[in-house]
């Protein structure tokens, strides 16, 4: 009996966070406004924040990531933290159609690469 009441705990409480992280997922992004993440998703870029945190909880990771958007809900910065201290930076700039122009990037060493996208969003090589 106590097997089956722990496995419908367990199993309500999936149900709760998943529907808090889609509740919290479709959240506006106010501009200048941080916003926590645990990961990120896919190899694209602008990279795509995956599993938002409170600042509470990011502060207890070893690793957490933090972003940025603008007013058009598109994402402008993107940090890596680890231990406290920046493994890299993104910061993402748009052309008017929306279509990523440029990634400038800053890594742990503190060197910068600027990435070139061209009018389809496709890299320059």
């Amino acid at each position: 009996m106590l097997k089956k009441i722990a496995m419908v705990l367990c199993f309500s409480g999936s149900i709760v966070l998943f529907m808090h992280i889609s509740c919290y997922s479709q959240e506006r992004h106010d501009p200048g406004t941080p916003y926590y993440y645990g990961t990120w998703t896919g190899y694209h870029i602008p990279l795509k924040p995956s599993h938002p945190l409170t600042y509470e909880a990011a502060m207890k990771r070893t690793a957490y990531y933090v972003g940025y958007y603008d007013d058009q809900e598109r994402l402008v910065s993107f940090t890596e933290y680890v231990k406290g201290e920046i493994l890299f930076s993104s910061k993402y700039y748009y052309r008017d159609s929306d279509i990523l122009e440029r990634e400038e990037r800053i890594d742990e060493n503190g060197e910068t690469k600027l990435y070139y996208f061209d009018e389809n969003g496709k890299p320059i090589k």
